[in-house]
């Protein structure tokens, strides 16, 4: 650990963070407890080893709250860069709700970057439209290490507003098809998305999509495509 007068750096597991030196026990504490805690289950929900299993963390006065910003070098580590502002440590909440907090949202960002946008397929995939799949995948996570109010807020927050001609298209499509078949058929559209040597479902391609996904689920779920606007 290196200090000096206002910053000061912690490394621990899979986060490298800096900070105001004030904040010294609540930054080391929260990212012991994401690394120890959330990260393996973040990884069983992903379904396997993300590419990007290190990430760099800064806490500072941001325009918002928290964003990720892809792979960037500081101090010579080279990681998914995080930024969270300083604010949060001001409100960061008992444990095990100091486990999301902003932090786990953006380490998702950072697990489902390389299926979003792979460097040897031109297109990016349907991942990146928005932030459906990255807002569904934390709500798994909340799932399982019972966060039940977080759950209701990203419901409330984005069921409604989600459909195939509005914000967060495919959130309540995922919603539903989540509660019907479970997580299961999520997973494993991840995976093959990981395997893949071509490139699979384009972003905007929503027949593909529909057709990889009723093959995993090996169902009819025509209904819950029609439901939330999508034409096939």
């Amino acid at each position: 650990m290196s200090t000096n007068s206002r910053i000061r750096t912690f490394f621990y597991g899979h986060y490298y963070s800096k900070y105001p030196v004030d904040y010294n026990r609540i930054v080391q504490n929260w990212i012991r407890d994401v690394d120890d805690k959330a990260y393996p289950i973040l990884i069983d929900v992903l379904g396997f080893e993300p590419e990007i299993n290190q990430y760099i963390v800064e806490f500072r006065d941001f325009d918002i709250a928290g964003f990720y910003a892809g792979i960037r070098n500081v101090d010579g580590i080279s990681g998914g860069y995080i930024g969270l502002h300083r604010n949060l440590l001001d409100n960061l909440r008992e444990y095990p709700k100091n486990l999301e907090g902003g932090l786990v949202y953006e380490t998702i960002h950072g697990f489902l970057q390389p299926l979003k946008f792979r460097p040897d397929w031109r297109n990016v995939t349907i991942l990146n439209t928005d932030e459906s799949f990255d807002i569904i995948f934390e709500v798994e996570f909340d799932e399982r290490i019972g966060l039940d109010d977080f759950i209701n807020q990203l419901y409330n927050r984005h069921y409604h507003r989600s459909s195939a001609t509005s914000g967060y298209i495919y959130f309540s499509l995922l919603w539903d098809i989540r509660e019907k078949f479970g997580w299961d058929p999520i997973q494993r559209f991840f995976k093959l998305l990981k395997n893949s040597d071509i490139p699979l479902v384009i972003e905007g391609d929503v027949n593909e999509f529909y057709n990889i996904i009723n093959s995993l689920i090996d169902a009819d779920i025509q209904p819950f495509f029609k439901k939330h606007g999508f034409l096939l």
